[in-house]
């Protein structure tokens, strides 16, 4: 896909490396104009960070020059999901194209795509999915390996099938929707491309190998 079609990008991971790497994160650069109240607060208001008991670190954060210091304090996935959430409804606010990658595991995904068509987004789902959570874990494991963060198994699980229940629900949320599987490793790095959807309505299947998670988060829905 050509990188002008994907507006700003935003990786969560990447954003918490930058995070970590520089101590803040320049939201000048990211295209996103705000004042230090609006930013600040935020983050001082955030439930999920509340949930996490990460008030003080909230209000430890500091904006100077269109720059969101987080050297006061501990940066973990948390802040950085947070930060990119800030981001997600800036740009919805103010109309401007973004990508984000999400494990889709909590509905607020689906409510983020359902605001964004409401007010006037064409929105795009591209889903990649596995047979079994096992390879999803075997995979972190790898990742761990090479110097990546770690997530703990049992959290691993709990995603991969919060994110397929939800699948359908995100379907229904989206101009067009392409859903792959990525069970097997291979070199080339290929994903089997199962489906396109229309609308959340219209479905052309791209292979006759359906695997048994697509048909459960699916098909079964669908008929």
């Amino acid at each position: 896909m050509p990188t002008s079609l994907l507006g700003v990008y935003l990786n969560p991971d990447e954003v918490e490396a930058e995070i970590r790497a520089s101590g803040g994160l320049d939201l000048t650069a990211l295209k996103v104009d705000v004042t230090a109240s609006e930013v600040l607060s935020f983050f001082a208001d955030s439930v999920f960070l509340k949930s996490q008991n990460l008030e003080d670190q909230a209000k430890s954060l500091r904006f100077v020059d269109g720059r969101l210091d987080f050297s006061a304090v501990e940066v973990n996935s948390y802040l950085a999901s947070v930060t990119v959430d800030f981001l997600r409804q800036w740009y919805l606010r103010k109309r401007v194209s973004f990508t984000f990658e999400s494990v889709m595991s909590h509905a607020g995904k689906i409510r983020l795509l359902a605001d964004a068509q409401e007010s006037g987004y064409r929105t795009y789902l591209y889903y990649v999915a596995t047979a079994d959570p096992e390879i999803n874990i075997s995979r972190v494991h790898n990742r761990v390996a090479l110097g990546g963060h770690a997530v703990p198994e049992s959290k691993i699980v709990s995603r991969y099938h919060r994110s397929l229940d939800l699948l359908m629900d995100a379907i229904k949320q989206t101009n067009r929707a392409y859903i792959f599987d990525n069970s097997t490793d291979n070199p080339a790095g290929n994903h089997t491309w199962l489906a396109e959807i229309t609308d959340g309505r219209t479905m052309e299947l791209k292979t006759d190998l359906i695997p048994s998670w697509f048909n459960k988060a699916v098909l079964d829905k669908i008929r």
